[in-house]
Parts: C-alpha cells; sequence; structure tokens
C-alpha cells in the first residue's frame, strides 16, 4: 500500500513538474512578446572593444504594429534617437536641430540586443535556440545575425519566469567573447501609447524647446587620422571651406571628410542613407562603401573600397581633432 502511494505521489509531482515546464516554454515566451499592443523599456548598453567600454543609455518605446521610438545617451550626455512612422525612419539629433530620413527596414533588417521586437525575431527565427530555466530566471541562446558586425553570432536573452520582464540581452563572437551587453532597468508593457507619440517633427520640437541655447559642444583644430598610418604612409589633408578631406592612399585606401555643422534654428537637414545602426560609435549611416556619424558639430563621412564596416568604425575611433 506504501509503494504504491509513494507511485502516486512520485506521479503527482512528475505532473506538476511537467505543467510548469510546459507553462515557461519557449513558445510561451515568444507569444507573450509578440502579443503586446505596446511597451515602454529603459537599459543599459555597453560595447566592448579591446581594452575600452562604450557606454549608453537606452530607452525604446513601440506601438503594434510597426511604430518604433529608441533614444540613446552617451556618458557626455551626447543624445540621437531613431524614430520609426508611417512616414519612413529617421535620425534626430536635437542638439544641433538636425534631422536624416533613411530608406530602410529597421529595425527589423539586423540583431538589436537593445530592442525586444528584434530579439523576438531573432528567436523566432532559430530552429536550434537554447531554452533553460533556473528558478525564476529564463535564458534563451539563439543565433544572430547582425547586418554591421558579422562577427557576433550569438546571444543569451534572460527574462523572469515569473511575469516575462526583460532581465539582459548578451551578443558574442565566435569565440564566446561578449561584445554587446544590454541590462533591462525597466519595462512597462501595453502602455497607453499614440501614434502621435512617434512623429519626428513633434519630439523634435519638443527636444529642441528643452534644450535651450548653447548645448553643442564645439571642437576647434585639424583632423587626424591615425589609422593604418606610419612614417612611410601618411595623409593627405586639404580643406574647403568648413569641410576638411583627408586621403590616404596604401594597401587600403580610405577618405575622410570632416563637416561643421551649423545649429541654424528652425533648420532641418535632411539627408537620404541606405541603412543605420549603432556602434561603438553611437548611431552610424551605413551605405555600401562608407558610413557616416555625428561627433559633437561634426558630420563625418569615411569612404573606402578596401575596408570593411567593422574597420571603417575603428577607423573613426582613430580620428581626433588638433
Amino acid at each position: 500500500m506504501k509503494k504504491i502511494s509513494f507511485i502516486i505521489l512520485g506521479f503527482i509531482i512528475l505532473m506538476l513538474t511537467s505543467c510548469k515546464t510546459n507553462t515557461l516554454s519557449l513558445k510561451a515566451v515568444c507569444n507573450y512578446y509578440e502579443g503586446l499592443k505596446s511597451y515602454e523599456c529603459s537599459a543599459k548598453m555597453n560595447m566592448y572593444r579591446a581594452d575600452d567600454v562604450i557606454c549608453f543609455n537606452v530607452n525604446s518605446s513601440y506601438l503594434s504594429p510597426d511604430y518604433y521610438m529608441v533614444n540613446f545617451s552617451s556618458s557626455n550626455n551626447n543624445e540621437q534617437i531613431i524614430v520609426k512612422n508611417t512616414n519612413g525612419v529617421y535620425v534626430l539629433s536635437p542638439a544641433l536641430n538636425k534631422q536624416f530620413q533613411f530608406d530602410s527596414d529597421w529595425p527589423l533588417n539586423s540583431s538589436h540586443a537593445y530592442l525586444i521586437s528584434a530579439i523576438i525575431k531573432d528567436i523566432v527565427n532559430d530552429s536550434d535556440t537554447k531554452f533553460n530555466v533556473d528558478n525564476d530566471t529564463i535564458t534563451i541562446e539563439s543565433k544572430i545575425s547582425h547586418k554591421v558586425n558579422q562577427n557576433l553570432t550569438y546571444m543569451r536573452f534572460s527574462c523572469k519566469g515569473s511575469d516575462f520582464t526583460p532581465i539582459s540581452c548578451n551578443f558574442y563572437n565566435a569565440s564566446d567573447k561578449k561584445i554587446v551587453e544590454v541590462t533591462f532597468i525597466s519595462f512597462s508593457p501595453n502602455k497607453e501609447l499614440k501614434a502621435e507619440y512617434f512623429d519626428q517633427v513633434k519630439i523634435m520640437n519638443e527636444k529642441t524647446s528643452s534644450l535651450g541655447e548653447g548645448n553643442i559642444e564645439e571642437i576647434n583644430g585639424s583632423i587626424n587620422v591615425a589609422y593604418l598610418t606610419d612614417e612611410k604612409n601618411k595623409n593627405t589633408v586639404v580643406k574647403y571651406g568648413d569641410k576638411e578631406i583627408v586621403t590616404y592612399s596604401g594597401e587600403k585606401n580610405y577618405v575622410v571628410v570632416a563637416e561643421n555643422i551649423k545649429s541654424d534654428s528652425l533648420s532641418v537637414s535632411l539627408r537620404m542613407y541606405d541603412d543605420l545602426s549603432i556602434s561603438s560609435l553611437g548611431i552610424i549611416n551605413v551605405s555600401k562603401n562608407g558610413i557616416s556619424y555625428i561627433y559633437k558639430n561634426k558630420f563625418i563621412s569615411i569612404y573606402s573600397n578596401s575596408l570593411s564596416t567593422l574597420e571603417l568604425i575603428e577607423l573613426g575611433h582613430s580620428i581626433s581633432f588638433v
């Protein structure tokens, strides 16, 4: 009789465990996030390069089906905002009162550790996703497809088992080295958001009104590019008004253009680019043979037929003004 009782008790425990496992399933996590009508989220993001760490505060908002706004601010309070609405994709630089438009499928054209929708898309697309539950923490490992940094191969996303609140998302390379680290601070699902909240003109007006005058950090001095240069191979620098053009001829050629950005009130610069991504340089505009980005009061463009996008980013880090 006791033996039968133990068997029945063991069966009940097994059933309860099985029910819990089924509740905390990969499908349940994906269904939850895909079913959200809206959300707001804040996070800290670290990007690791060599012996350096680039840090960003990230605030994101989403409204179904495809309204997005992501605010990036760095340690020096440089703020840039990516907005997607029915009119297109925009990058806003409030301190400079500038707006840039993109013909882009952002954000779901690449992997993004800071954006829930992109994370879930990668998880759903990977048939070999790994799923683990440890106490109240769910960890999901899946392949990623990062458009700019193709050395990134997989991610680990963690969330709470009790309510699926996101905890972290880290991107790794093939050597299991952590390159991107996102720690989620707050998450508010199904917020009362309207389409007007994602209007790029309204956002720019509100931001520029609150900033006031004199918010731009000016750079003085001539451009210096250290990438690939040595005593034999040096850069040639030419000035054209507010532009400085650096050319380098060697095994890998490149051209750098640094242009002063004037923050004229009521002046909005509208430029079209191929695509955009967040990198250790901040938000970069990506084209077939180059990248462009804003650095303080400069608009910097780098062109090369022989450098990869990652190499162009490293070239950007070698730029200084002396």
